[in-house]
């Protein structure tokens, strides 16, 4: 056998042995399903957590100008975001002194971020009408 053949049959052989390396790990309905790291089914506890941590809202959207002509006090903003079966929801947002913001793993106080229209954010808080008390919002991408 020459170099050529030689070659050809360790590239034959290692082919194969990455086919049969894939079969084997899609062989398991459950590997197609999990992440790199994730717990076996298995071993899984299940623990209720509540998302909404005590808060009676927690939604995901976009921030909208409220007053495009800006209040004596600054500019008012509102989230927009969507529900199935009920898109393009509007939620006024009321900041207190109490309100935090998170962005890039920092809270800070709200009243010293500045926000744009159209930020991707996290808000969390309690609901009263038409107006949202925030407790925490959180830039999301």
């Amino acid at each position: 056998m020459n170099k050529n053949h030689l070659f050809i049959l360790v590239l034959l052989v290692i082919f194969f042995a990455f086919i049969i390396i894939a079969l084997t790990n899609y062989s398991n309905k459950d590997s197609l399903l999990s992440r790199p790291g994730d717990v076996s089914k298995q071993n899984e506890k299940v623990v209720d957590v509540s998302p909404t941590e005590g808060y009676g809202f927690v939604e995901t959207g976009n921030l909208v100008n409220t007053d495009p002509l800006n209040s004596a006090h600054g500019p008012e903003f509102s989230l927009l975001y969507e529900k199935p079966g009920s898109p393009a929801l509007k939620v006024d947002l009321v900041f207190t002194e109490e309100s935090r913001c998170k962005s890039l793993n920092d809270f800070r106080l709200c009243k010293d971020v500045n926000f744009r229209v159209g930020d991707g954010v996290q808000v969390k808080g309690n609901k009263s009408g038409e107006k949202l008390e925030v407790a925490e919002l959180e830039f999301v991408n």
